[in-house]
């Protein structure tokens, strides 16, 4: 199974016995990618625009490698396949400083993860893999989970109004919704405001209406008003943005009543009659209508009046007491009149003021007049004073000579309360004539608004704002200005209606500086700019991860770990990585543009060499660089599997028992040692053997059945190995006959099933000191073998001696009754001649079953019947060591 230790324990055994084990050693095999999904995964969302996603760690016998950490998916609802999820990771932690059952964040117990920048309302499907160095696992069964509402992304589109079925104060109003993609949750209400604005003040009439429809009708407005319409809609999460104001004007209705009405006696048969206009107006007016009822009659007579004139004199007046009263028109009819004056002609005509106090209103720069007309015999100038304090006159504050007041571009310190009286001077005028008040409104462009940044995300600023000062009129618009806070950036701007004092700026770059101010605009003018705002969008430069994290490195290869940075809050655009070799003081650039992705490597390097790393990672917030040294290590070069499960942690090191470096190299060499040492026992054993043999002892029944037991024997696996160095003590005891030597020695494997003869030859090259390297040749027919070896022994014959330290002694382990071929020189040719085929360095050359116990006369012959009965067995093996070359030997 992969990432499992195994203990593996080495013993040899022939037919006398099993020889006494040596000591186990423990044995990993490589990790794999996981192959279970983690469990339970749940999703619930946190905000409109993040989830928390938890789970349970896959089962850890499935987990083939120490886990690294998770990849979390997320998807629309309906995604089928992996391509459709954006996929981030989550490392494996524990918290430093905590007990066991405390963990972080991907902790080995599972994890858990918050899930953000994603839409209100919408439906997603969530999905978990582990991995490991190895890979990645299988894909958990998606979950579907859906953000919490919003408030809508856009106002109501459409908004139009027109006149009402319920009269003069009635008005329809008609919207449609915001597109469906900015609903951003189930639409419950709309918030429908009307407001109309006073003419003098900044006091604004609001009415507020909650509508279920897309449409409202609006009754008990004011006739000929001006309205501004907006509509906003409504989530559970609360109000959306309001559409662009709109006016609406509602539609006429007969006249109002006039604001005031004044008649004084101008002489002995003459009075001037004084009004105000009616307010509201209630329509366009088409004229006024004054009425005169003379002393003694029931005749009224009326004088219609052009809408422009505000007073009428009245001659040719009998004397007694007359009655005056007036009505205003419109088109749609006259309205109704004024409470009537009456009128006593006198003798005397005493002094008196015939204007009527009202209320005036001008913006700031224009020229007024405030009129104080005076009749009486005889004629008075009359006295203005403001505040009780009498007005100097000068170049741009004077009085006519009808007694008006004339102010030339008036500014904000000139509005206020102003008197036009009588001297004190005059005797017997009426109270009620004796003054007119005029109340003077000096409307101004607003002051600079106040701004704040109430909220910044990775890719938006929200931002609010007021006014103090409205400047005498109310605040109609507002403009939101801004730019990126770099030289040359264009101006962008946005226009709202006196309702927003809210919005939320969207799509801007993740971590970058912005500039932006706000003005208000009102029927006077716009205000000055706010003080201009600094505002960053969050998010920052990408983050280095700790030093010895960045990248590791094998033999001949280094790997970037570019997964391992985090974004800052703005996601990672590009890596650029940078070389420099030893003894170099320039950098090397091998990529400037690299995507992000988990590793990245970089193979042909030096072993046991440092290197510089430099690794800069961009985003929109800037860009960090980190600067390591990496060395490679000696020995063999490893395969990028093996060097990344080489880095199984961030502040832990592999275990020696999990190297799977060290392993192969112990394991291999431990297992050249025990086949050298069996080798050394058995060949001594089978040469004692032997020379009994040779003296006549062998037994011919127990030699039967010992070759009867051979023939029954499983076919084996065999490996060969190298004779060790000859002790000069023992030369002379080196036979010379082929009966002596054991050219190939066996250990007995796993039973492999299955005729032998069905198996196949393989060449290999066999080198001798005195012809150099030949190929061993292909198999063919028993015929042809045999005279093939036996011109080549022919040949070999007449050679010179071979090297007693390339001589290698095999031998069939599990019979000591084993016939050998019948000469030394023979023994040699065979080994030169017979075709040898290899599987994982093992050797095979079985022996025919039909030679009981050949002699030195026969050994062409058996030879032939040897190699018309060779076959090769194939095999396993699991050492990693290569098999000795064979070689000629002379002696």
């Amino acid at each position: 199974l992969p990432d499992i230790s195994y203990l593996v324990r080495f013993s040899v055994a022939n037919q006398i016995g099993e020889y006494v084990p040596i000591e186990p050693i423990q044995v990993s095999t490589i990790g794999e990618a996981p192959s279970a999904a983690p469990s339970s995964v749940r999703a619930e969302p946190t905000s409109s625009t993040s989830i928390r996603v938890t789970w349970d760690q896959p089962p850890s016998h499935t987990h083939h490698s120490n886990l690294i950490g998770y990849s979390v998916g997320i998807g629309r609802h309906g995604s089928v396949d992996e391509s459709s999820y954006n996929f981030s990771n989550v490392e494996t932690t524990v918290l430093k400083g905590e007990s066991s059952s405390s963990r972080s964040i991907g902790s080995s117990s599972g994890g858990q993860v918050v899930l953000t920048r994603l839409q209100a309302w919408t439906q997603y499907q969530v999905t978990v893999r582990a991995y490991n160095t190895h890979g990645s696992g299988p894909l958990s069964a998606p979950v579907t989970v859906r953000t919490h509402e919003d408030v809508p992304m856009s106002a109501p589109i459409g908004v139009e109004c027109s006149p009402g079925l319920g009269g003069g104060g009635s008005l329809l109003v008609n919207w449609l919704p915001p597109p469906a993609k900015d609903h951003n949750g189930n639409l419950r209400l709309y918030h429908l405001i009307l407001s109309s604005f006073d003419y003098f003040t900044d006091t604004v009439n609001e009415l507020v209406r909650h509508v279920s429809g897309i449409q409202e009708t609006v009754n008990k407005l004011k006739p000929w008003t001006n309205y501004t319409v907006t509509v906003a809609a409504t989530t559970r999460a609360g109000t959306g943005p309001f559409s662009t104001e709109i006016i609406c004007t509602t539609p006429e209705d007969v006249a109002g009543v006039p604001s005031g009405l004044k008649v004084l006696q101008s002489s002995q048969s003459s009075a001037i009659v004084s009004w105000l206009p009616p307010n509201p107006p209630k329509g366009v007016l088409h004229g006024y209508t004054l009425y005169h009822r003379q002393p003694n009659s029931h005749k009224d007579l009326q004088y219609p009046l052009q809408p422009m004139y505000l007073s009428h004199t009245v001659k040719r007046l009998s004397q007694g007491t007359h009655v005056f009263w007036l009505t205003a028109r419109t088109q749609l009819g006259e309205g109704p009149p004024i409470t009537p004056v009456r009128l006593t002609l006198k003798e005397n005509v005493a002094a008196g003021l015939s204007s009527l106090s009202t209320q005036m209103v001008s913006q700031q720069g224009q020229d007024i007049r405030m009129s104080c007309v005076t009749v009486g015999i005889p004629a008075v100038t009359p006295v203005w004073s403001k505040a009780l304090d009498q007005i100097s006159q000068d170049q741009r504050i004077r009085v006519g000579e009808d007694g008006s007041l004339m102010i030339q571009s008036v500014t904000r310190d000139d509005r206020g309360n102003y008197t036009c009286s009588l001297p004190h001077t005059v005797r017997g005028a009426h109270q009620l004539y004796k003054s007119v008040a005029y109340t003077l409104y000096v409307q101004v462009p607003p002051s600079p608004p106040s701004v704040l940044i109430a909220e910044a995300s990775s890719s938006s600023l929200t931002v609010s704002w007021t006014v103090v000062d409205t400047g005498g009129a109310a605040v109609r618009t507002w403009a939101l200005w801004w730019r990126a806070d770099k030289d040359g950036e264009a101006w962008h701007t946005t226009e709202f209606g006196r309702i927003t004092t809210k919005h939320t700026i969207r799509d801007l770059h993740c971590g970058k500086q912005y500039q932006l101010y706000v003005t208000a605009a009102s029927l006077t003018g716009v205000s000055p700019p706010s003080t201009p705002l600094t505002a960053r969008t969050s998010g920052s430069p990408p983050i280095a991860p700790a030093t010895q994290n960045i990248a590791s490195s094998n033999t001949t290869g280094a790997w970037v770990w570019l997964g391992r940075w985090m974004d800052g809050g703005c996601p990672i655009t590009h890596y650029s990585l940078k070389l420099r070799r030893p003894q170099e003081s320039s950098w090397t650039t091998l990529a400037s543009s690299l995507a992000p992705q988990d590793v990245y490597e970089i193979g042909g390097l030096r072993r046991e060499t440092t290197y510089g790393l430099q690794l800069t990672a961009y985003n929109a917030a800037g860009a960090t660089t980190a600067t390591v040294s990496i060395r490679t290590g000696p020995g063999l070069a490893l395969s990028s599997s093996s060097a990344i499960s080489d880095f199984q942690n961030d502040t832990s090191i592999t275990p020696l028992h999990r190297d799977p470096r060290l392993l192969v190299s112990a394991s291999a060499s431990l297992l050249t040692l025990v086949l050298t040492v069996a080798t050394i026992i058995i060949c001594l054993k089978r040469r004692s053997s032997l020379d009994q043999s040779n003296k006549g002892n062998y037994d011919t029944k127990e030699a039967e059945e010992n070759k009867k037991n051979l023939l029954h024997q499983p076919e084996g696996y065999y490996a060969t190995v190298r004779k060790p160095q000859p002790v000069s003590g023992l030369l002379e005891r080196i036979p010379e006959n082929s009966e002596d030597i054991c050219p190939y020695a066996t250990f007995q494997g796993n039973t492999v099933k299955g005729d032998t003869k069905a198996s196949r030859f393989q060449t290999y090259i066999y080198q001798d000191n005195h012809y150099g390297v030949t190929e061993a040749r292909p198999q063919s027919s028993p015929t042809t073998q045999g005279h093939n070896r036996q011109a080549s022994h022919g040949k070999r014959s007449v050679g010179g001696l071979r090297s007693e330290s390339e001589e290698y002694d095999s031998m069939q382990s599990d019979s000591e009754t084993e016939v050998v071929v019948s000469s030394r020189t023979e023994s040699s040719n065979q080994l030169d001649s017979a075709t040898l085929e290899s599987h994982a360095h093992l050797h095979y050359l079985p022996v025919d079953r039909q030679i009981n116990k050949p002699g030195i006369h026969q050994g062409h012959q058996e030879l032939q019947r040897i190699r018309a009965n060779t076959q090769n067995v194939h095999h396993n093996s699991s050492s990693t060591e290569p098999s000795p070359v064979l070689q000629r030997k002379s002696l």
